[in-house]
């Protein structure tokens, strides 16, 4: 049940993000709540790890907030016990899940580091985008949106998709533009018959 509630939490009151430090990307899993939230983020701290840190407020009559996060392994261990549950961010916990793999897959370094190679670092990139894509479009699901019937091709994530999605999600685009047709909502449609 701690799973279940830590899911509402976070479909209500969190957010999943991909960041690029320097050159290294990271996934990052965040609860904000007021001061009356606190005790709240303690049991997330508690369960899941993490840091509780306090935020100032924007105006002086505003109430104060403090955060919750967790990231990279942390973050996705919380991700994988939570996912069952999610609602709101399950598209965000798929993708945060693809990162992972990305992750998981780098050589490790005598370091101990992960080696990022630049295809890593272009496919985390994209995996970036399409997070803030599934970010900005709040509760409909990242690929909810149908492309027009006869699209060749359409532009998501910064870059040109093939209109269908494979399994894995969208697919960059592989065929020949047309030298002449339309675009229409981010779809690029042939001439008419």
């Amino acid at each position: 049940m701690a799973d279940a509630y830590a899911a509402g939490i976070l479909d209500g009151e969190g957010s999943i993000g991909i960041f690029n430090q320097d050159g290294y990307y990271v996934l990052r899993v965040k609860v904000a709540m007021t001061d009356k939230g606190d005790s709240v983020l303690r049991y997330l701290k508690e369960m899941h790890g993490g840091s509780i840190s306090s935020m100032r407020p924007e105006r002086g009559n505003a109430r104060s907030s403090r955060e919750w996060r967790v990231n990279g392994p942390e973050a996705l261990t919380f991700l994988k016990n939570t996912y069952q549950f999610l609602r709101v961010k399950r598209v965000q916990a798929e993708i945060a899940f693809q990162l992972g793999d990305l992750i998981a897959s780098a050589p490790v370094l005598p370091n101990g580091k992960k080696e990022w190679s630049d295809a890593m670092r272009s496919t985390a990139q994209v995996l970036k985008m399409r997070m803030n894509e599934a970010n900005q479009r709040g509760t409909q699901a990242a690929f909810a949106s149908t492309p027009h019937p006869k699209a060749i091709a359409v532009f998501q994530y910064g870059e040109w998709m093939e209109p269908e999605p494979d399994l894995f999600g969208p697919v960059a685009f592989r065929g020949a533009f047309p030298t002449s047709g339309s675009m229409r909502d981010g779809s690029i449609l042939p001439v008419p018959d």
